[in-house]
């Protein structure tokens, strides 16, 4: 896409806007606090995450208490897929571009996300009666968005890619039959890919519109640590922390415009830490409650500072944001000996602090709603099936700079999901 305006402005607007400036917080988070995805396992999702870090129904729990594994039995393999239906849409109210033109009534972004689907596993390896290993695959961080070609907010998002897939590996020892910690690494491939319509100066021809972009990768390792406490049969604690990890982005950034040079830009992109504590407690034979709390503390993310191999100026684009909190609380019942249905629900706060977001994150309170059922099936392993819905409240969106303009509107949005696990022993 290249589009050629005539417009009358002073030149320093055209220097400001330069190639690709704008993109560098032209991204959405899909329904999650910042852009973390606490949407990890297809049996959490049954108890919209109540009892995440205290859970050993099977090993997809890993992801958020590594020292569950030394609560499981024997050597086992998790596998599961996790599908996400999400809408998500922004609404401009007013919307100026960098030339000063209101171009609100190109109207809203179209559904931001798209229907994806997801797949973890996780493996269990007991090396003795009082060590374990385990293994697991996960994305943590994710947001894969992309709005209308033409709309309100174009100047500061048209695609977003922010996605870090990990691999973490921890071992686990008992200390004794109430005690449990463990201690593992996570590694983590980094890619970020943004896209937005950017105000090109051209020389002493009339600006043109051209798609921009910035793109690069980067590999990071981080720590995590967790303790399980078992005070009495039935009754499970968990503790657990994921450490902070920053990315030292390399990439390029530029525009579809002839002529043009594509440049090397670097960023650093810093990751939040999270903990979480998690209780699971049997109160009969047939029933058992659940509850959890978790910390991510977006407050470490302070946004971009890019700079270029070129030497012109960095780009400086400030987030402000505060930690996000989730809350769970949910109920398991044994219907039957071999089956066990779960429910749940959580709230999940927004990272800005006056609920309203750039558009790196049009950001909102949340609340989950999950059930599931887990079956045992004779000689073939435990099977898990659930299904959430998220209510995300309406907010504002605000976004402005001299290289994008102004952004104000609201963010509407809910998401389905649906998930299958099953754990195979050997």
């Amino acid at each position: 896409m290249l589009r050629r305006r005539i417009c009358g402005c002073s030149d320093h607007v055209f220097r400001c806007s330069f190639a690709a400036s704008a993109v560098a917080v032209s991204a959405v988070a899909a329904e999650a606090g910042g852009f973390y995805s606490p949407y990890q396992s297809a049996t959490a999702i049954g108890s919209a995450f109540a009892g995440a870090s205290a859970r050993a129904d099977d090993a997809g729990f890993f992801f958020y208490n590594p020292a569950i594994i030394s609560a499981l039995e024997g050597s086992q393999t998790f596998i599961d897929v996790r599908g996400f239906v999400p809408s998500v849409e922004i609404e401009p109210s007013r919307a100026v571009n960098a030339l000063g033109l209101d171009v609100t009534g190109t109207g809203d972004s179209g559904n931001l996300a798209r229907n994806a689907l997801a797949a973890g596993s996780v493996s269990v390896i007991q090396l003795s009666e009082d060590i374990t290993l385990g293994i697991g695959s996960s994305a943590p961080f994710a947001t894969d968005v992309e709005t209308r070609a033409e709309w309100a907010g174009e100047y500061h998002l048209i695609r977003s890619y922010i996605v870090g897939l990990n691999v973490t590996a921890a071992a686990s020892l008992e200390l004794a039959p109430w005690l449990a910690l463990s201690a593992g690494v996570q590694i983590q491939r980094m890619e970020n890919e943004f896209e937005n319509t950017a105000i090109i100066p051209v020389g002493l021809a009339p600006p043109v519109e051209a798609r921009a972009f910035m793109k690069g990768k980067d590999w990071g390792i981080g720590a995590v640590a967790g303790v399980l406490l078992t005070p009495r049969s039935g009754t499970r604690i968990g503790l657990s922390w994921r450490s902070a990890i920053t990315h030292n982005i390399e990439g390029t950034a530029g525009a579809n415009v002839p002529g043009l040079p594509v440049e090397h830009v670097r960023y650093d992109l810093e990751l939040p830490q999270t903990f979480s504590l998690g209780i699971d407690h049997r109160v009969s034979p047939d029933w058992r409650l659940f509850a959890e709390a978790q910390l991510v503390d977006w407050s470490r993310f302070r946004g971009f500072d890019v700079s270029f191999a070129s030497g012109r100026p960095n780009e400086l684009r400030p987030i402000d944001w505060r930690d996000t909190w989730l809350l769970g609380a949910g109920v398991g019942w044994r219907v039957l000996p071999s089956t066990e249905l779960t429910v749940g629900v959580s709230y999940d706060t927004g990272a800005s602090e006056d609920g309203s977001g750039s558009t790196l994150s049009p950001d909102a309170n949340k609340v989950l709603v999950g059930a599931g059922v887990i079956y045992d099936a004779p000689g073939l392993g435990r099977v898990s099936l659930s299904y959430g819905h998220l209510f995300v409240e309406e907010s504002p969106v605000k976004a402005a700079s001299l290289a994008s303009g102004s952004l104000d509107g609201s963010l509407n949005g809910h998401m389905d999901m649906a998930g299958i696990g099953y754990t195979y022993e050997w």
